[in-house]
């Protein structure tokens, strides 16, 4: 328990923007090891937009290490420089200051009950053709999850090009 001074200060709503679907080179800022609700190994992910309308603005991810995401796991290793044959021991501190791109979509989220921006596909830096075990991954996802279907744009909210400045964790 731990007492708190909020004398002189406006509460805020803490409504996040949207970041809008686009391709960004961000850089990883944070990256904590913690525990899914179904037990497995999750990696909190924070990036923070390096280039164009919204550098600056944060955006997140949450990896889970789960059996049927090994291929997109690996994918996202490979990305970020970090060891992924074998059985290699992931080690999120050492995913701090990797630069890459990524793909965000605006997708509704039940939890949230709204539309936010979710990081839907990790990016090499210089663009590359996708190799046989990337299109592998993909397949083997679609066959699982099925394809996402994206919402008519009629339904996606205007973004705030402020965007947030503080990753949630």
């Amino acid at each position: 328990m731990f007492k708190e001074n909020f004398k002189g200060v406006q509460a805020e709503s803490g409504e996040f923007s949207n970041i809008p679907e686009d391709i960004y080179f961000v850089i990883v800022e944070k990256a904590k090891e913690t525990q899914a609700k179904s037990g497995n190994n999750m990696v909190n992910v924070g990036f923070r937009i390096t280039q164009g309308e919204y550098k600056g603005s944060a955006i997140w991810d949450h990896i889970v290490f789960h059996e049927k995401m090994k291929g997109r796991n690996k994918h996202v290793l490979k990305v970020l420089n970090q060891p992924c044959e074998g059985e290699p021991v992931i080690e999120p501190s050492n995913w701090i200051d990797q630069e890459l791109r990524v793909r965000v979509r605006v997708k509704w989220d039940d939890y949230r009950k709204g539309f936010v921006s979710k990081i839907t596909q990790y990016l090499y830096l210089e663009e590359q053709e996708p190799g046989k075990e990337v299109k592998e991954a993909k397949e083997k996802i679609e066959k699982t999850f099925g394809k996402e279907e994206e919402p008519p744009l009629s339904e996606i909210p205007e973004a705030n090009k402020e965007g947030e400045d503080e990753i949630p964790f």
